[in-house]
C-alpha cells in the first residue's frame, strides 16, 4: 500500500474512533517494513458532538469499546476436565 493511501486510511480510522470514545488525544503512526517510521501525527483537539464523524463511525463499523471486552486468561479457555493422567470412570452395575 502506498504511504498516501495509508496515511489517509489511518487518518479516517483515527478521526472516528478518537469521536467514539470522545478521547481527548490520539497519536498516528505508520511504520515500514523495515521498523522506520515513516509518518506520525498527533491530535489534541477537544472531543465533541459531530453528526458527519458518527455516519464515518458507522461507515467503518466501529466497535464500541465496552464490546471489546478484554481477554480472557488462560484458565478460564482451558478445558474443565482433565486431558490426560486420569482414567475414565468405568461404568459397571450397582
Amino acid at each position: 500500500m502506498a504511504l498516501d493511501e495509508a496515511v489517509d486510511r489511518l487518518r479516517r480510522y483515527m478521526l472516528a474512533k478518537k469521536h467514539q470514545l470522545q478521547a481527548d488525544r490520539a497519536l498516528r503512526i505508520i511504520i515500514d517494513c523495515r521498523a522506520n517510521i515513516d509518518f506520525v501525527m498527533y491530535d489534541n483537539r477537544r472531543p465533541g458532538e459531530s453528526d458527519e464523524l458518527d455516519d464515518l463511525v458507522n461507515k467503518l463499523g466501529l466497535l464500541p469499546a465496552n464490546r471489546l471486552g478484554s481477554p480472557s486468561p488462560p484458565s478460564v479457555r482451558r478445558a474443565k476436565h482433565r486431558l490426560r493422567g486420569r482414567k475414565p470412570k468405568k461404568k459397571g452395575n450397582r
